[in-house]
C-alpha cells in the first residue's frame, strides 16, 4: 500500500525505517516532519498556480 510517493523519483513509495521514510529505488530519505512541510509547500504552489 502506497502512503507517500517519493518526492525524488515520483514512482515508488516511501517506506518507514524508524526515524525516516526512505525510497528503496533511489535511496532518498526524509523525516516525516520534513515530508509534511514539503507536501504543504507543494500543495500551496499548486493551489497558487490554479488561481
Amino acid at each position: 500500500m502506497k502512503i507517500y510517493d517519493c518526492p525524488r523519483c515520483k514512482h515508488h513509495s516511501l517506506i518507514p525505517t524508524g526515524g525516516f521514510l526512505s525510497c528503496e529505488q533511489c535511496s532518498y530519505a526524509i523525516t516525516a516532519a520534513a515530508l509534511a512541510v514539503e507536501q504543504r509547500l507543494s500543495n500551496a504552489r499548486s493551489h497558487d498556480a490554479q488561481k
